[in-house]
């Protein structure tokens, strides 16, 4: 049987936990996977009772039960009434020759009493985002082991399977506390993510062409490559536009431009350290007449010796991690701008400082480049950003290019603010979950230090 690339890595995932959640969007496959598993355990082990739910028993019959089905008799060519049968009653059952069952029921917390009488083996929940927490632990406390341990003479164990499309707000749905959160997680449990992408041959013709005149081109992209984290969270950057055609290729307008190197411009090299030497530098342009500024090139990877960035930022072409870059301009005509903030003493390495350790680099080739120190306050630089990507009139002054910036375009998309259950942000410091953040924080600091926030005080002494 062919999986595809989002079920093999949830299959996986299930060997070693025991739940597993698989947070996919529309048609990545996840109904049929949690079908597939209940169906194989049933054949491998018998007498065993199975659960599947959802939220209501109405939904429950005209998809998943219907997908079961299916399951069975095109991936299985098992006939009903031969090689297994189904009881069609208020809570739906298949039943199998060697006696296990797979009984279908609605998780409605207002009616999920009468499922609680019985005890089950492997427990699934299709359509995770529309239950709430309650019914989950309700169900999950029914779940017995012993059954499958002894037939499987203690080598297997019950599993908790849960398929969910990503909820509307990741942060503020009860699961990113049971299954994201690595601080309140569920020990034995791991989520997986699936997308589109990994599924193009099991949907329909057309399909995503529709999906892409139904949605905007920030959804379009999460549903398509799976990057869910943002999906209407409360983003840091949220007037950002980044066009795309209908096959996902980034096309000119809002805040994409395809640029070269104008030699009119100002060039600078916006920089940020991380900790082992994770860091970004990009490549940027600024044309003070008109205030804007352009991102041509970027150079983000993890682990870089000072050297090798010294090269980069010299002109010369370098590789890393098999990749090869090569900066528009160098340090003999562009200034570099390097982003220091007051926790930077904790990212000292054999007590030198990231900075020193690139002066030294750079004295080894003869090189003593422009440098200027941008250290801002958070909110105050990110403001600063706001003003350019932007600004009160509508008009955008920062300009990406698309061909050699795409890590930055994919940070800037995911980082956002935290925010409670009502949707109030509660910390004025961004989160990034998993993103890299050096991008967004080179940004900062680059344009803060070009066109820094002024005042009011200063704009009335101005006066």
């Amino acid at each position: 049987m062919k999986l595809n690339a989002n079920q093999k890595q949830f299959f996986d995932s299930i060997k070693g936990y025991g739940i597993a959640v698989d947070s996919g969007t529309w048609r990545s496959g996840k109904s049929f996977e949690l079908c597939l598993f209940l169906i194989l355990r049933m054949r491998k082990y018998p007498g065993i009772r199975q659960f599947i739910g959802r939220k209501t028993l109405k939904s429950l019959k005209e998809t998943t039960f219907l997908k079961f089905q299916e399951v069975l008799n095109d991936h299985f060519y098992l006939v009903e009434n031969r090689d297994f049968w189904v009881k069609r009653s208020s809570s739906p059952e298949v039943i199998f020759p060697n006696g296990s069952t797979c009984i279908f029921g609605d998780l409605d917390i207002n009616t999920i009493g009468k499922l609680l009488s019985a005890e089950y083996s492997d427990i699934a929940i299709d359509e995770g985002q529309e239950i709430n927490q309650l019914a989950f632990e309700k169900i999950k406390s029914r779940q017995t082991q012993t059954i499958i341990q002894k037939l499987s003479n203690g080598t297997q164990k019950n599993k908790f399977l849960i398929a969910m499309n990503p909820p509307e707000t990741a942060d503020q749905h009860w699961s990113h506390g049971r299954f994201r959160d690595p601080n309140t997680k569920i020990k034995d449990s791991v989520m997986v993510y699936s997308h589109i992408e990994n599924n193009r041959e099991n949907i329909p013709e057309g399909y995503i062409e529709d999906m892409l005149d139904a949605v905007d081109s920030r959804t379009a992209e999460i549903y398509l490559k799976g990057n869910w984290t943002p999906l209407l969270s409360m983003l840091v950057y949220n007037e950002y536009d980044f066009p795309q055609d209908k096959q996902g290729n980034y096309i000119e307008g809002g805040n994409i431009r395809f640029m070269e190197v104008n030699p009119g411009y100002e060039n600078y090299f916006f920089m940020d350290f991380g900790w082992t030497h994770p860091m970004s530098i990009g490549c940027w342009q600024y044309n003070r007449e008109e205030g804007e500024f352009y991102r041509l090139y970027e150079f983000v990877d993890s682990h870089v010796k000072p050297e090798k960035y010294c090269e980069f930022l010299m002109g010369n072409e370098i590789l890393h991690n098999n990749k090869r870059y090569k900066s528009p301009f160098s340090v003999d005509n562009a200034i570099l701008v390097v982003g220091i903030e007051s926790k930077q003493s904790r990212q000292e390495a054999d007590g030198m400082s990231n900075l020193t350790l690139m002066r030294a680099a750079f004295s080894k080739y003869g090189k003593h480049p422009s440098i200027r120190i941008s250290g801002p306050g958070l909110q105050e630089s990110i403001i600063s950003v706001r003003r350019h990507v932007c600004n009160a009139l509508g008009r955008r002054k920062i300009f990406i290019d698309p061909r050699y910036c795409q890590r930055f375009i994919m940070d800037v998309r995911a980082y956002h603010y935290p925010v409670d259950a009502a949707g109030n942000i509660v910390s004025e410091e961004p989160q990034k979950d998993g993103i890299c953040d050096n991008t967004q924080d080179e940004a900062r600091y680059g344009i803060h230090f070009i066109a820094p926030i002024i005042s009011n005080k200063l704009l009335i002494q101005k006066r």
